[in-house]
């Protein structure tokens, strides 16, 4: 499987702090700070009350009833990973630089916060987060991440001859129930009207997923992505002339994030749907030159039944020495 070079990992780490940044800029119930010089940055974020996150960040970094301040060591909020930053490209190199900075910002949170910790650390950036001496560190599996590698493909059949013959079987079944079915897409900025359209989507979509969310609310969810960096689209899926729903993603030089997928209350077709917003993405995708798209946590089967590797992620807490 094809991973980051070293620059297009210091490009990534740069966009996530970046937006780890304006994330946190956009939400009262946080604050940022980083510590770090130049040439690194290990990004906090502070709750001054963890019970006010609410049941999706709650129950990611999980704290869904705890009470109590927390301080998130490397952030992880916007896009549910924690990240430090170096621009050194070689690995030891990186890891020098970033050492000192990651056991300083520790120490720090253990006297500001009651609880501190690394919700998703990838697999890189495990020892290192680990390695603070005079510290209680505990670690346990967090949700894996699913990336689907497109590499060089620029055509549907380009792409399918890089997968294996079973996640080859099912993207070919997407194609033929995506022509027989009638369905179509249309790709658009991502804008204040879409936002608005989609939310009643959202809503939906969140109440079958045991969600309750008023449409103002995930409209405005929404729009924050509007102030957040990279380019933003939306696709609306369509059987026919009949409206299915919608599916987001952010662009960041040659990787796109999937973050919203959103099916309309009134389709029967939902799972239709939702695979078929699999093929929007990766359309996009080989029509502009990506190599990768990231699709986020959970809801892992269909994902990998597409041939999307799964990264593994560790949750880390920091507590003071006996």
């Amino acid at each position: 499987m094809r991973s980051f070079t070293a620059t297009e990992r210091e490009s990534f780490d740069s966009f996530l702090l970046r937006d780890e940044r304006v994330w946190c800029g956009q939400d009262t119930r946080v604050s940022f700070s980083a510590f770090g010089s130049r040439d690194a940055s290990v990004p906090l974020v502070y709750v001054e009350e963890a019970a006010t996150l609410g049941a999706e960040l709650g129950s990611f970094v999980g704290r869904s009833e705890a009470g109590g301040s927390l301080m998130l060591v490397g952030g992880g909020f916007a896009q549910h990973t924690s990240v430090v930053w170096s621009d050194h490209r070689d690995f030891e190199l990186r890891r020098s630089s970033l050492a000192p900075h990651v056991r300083a910002a520790v120490r720090h949170s253990l006297r500001e916060a009651d609880h501190v910790m690394s919700p998703s650390v990838r697999p890189d950036d495990l020892a290192m987060l680990l390695d603070v001496p005079d510290v209680r560190v505990g670690v346990i599996p967090a949700a894996p991440h699913y990336i689907l590698e497109v590499g060089r493909a620029r055509s549907f059949p380009q792409f399918l001859d890089s997968l294996s013959g079973k996640h080859r079987r099912t993207w070919a079944t997407d194609f033929e129930l995506a022509a027989s079915e009638n369905l179509t897409h249309t790709t658009s900025v991502l804008t204040s009207d879409v936002c608005r359209e989609a939310a009643h989507d959202v809503v939906a979509t969140s109440k079958r997923n045991g969600v309750s969310e008023h449409p103002l609310l995930a409209e405005w969810r929404l729009q924050r992505y509007l102030g957040r960096p990279g380019e933003h689209y939306a696709a609306e899926l369509l059987k026919g002339p009949m409206h299915l729903g919608y599916v987001a993603w952010t662009k960041h030089d040659r990787t796109l994030i999937a973050h919203t997928v959103a099916i309309s209350s009134d389709v029967e077709f939902r799972s239709l749907a939702y695979h078929y917003a699999f093929t929007c993405v990766l359309s996009f995708a080989l029509q502009n030159g990506i190599t990768s798209i990231a699709f986020g946590r959970e809801h892992g089967t269909p994902k990998q039944a597409r041939g999307c590797r799964s990264e593994p992620r560790w949750q880390i807490t920091y507590d003071t020495p006996f």
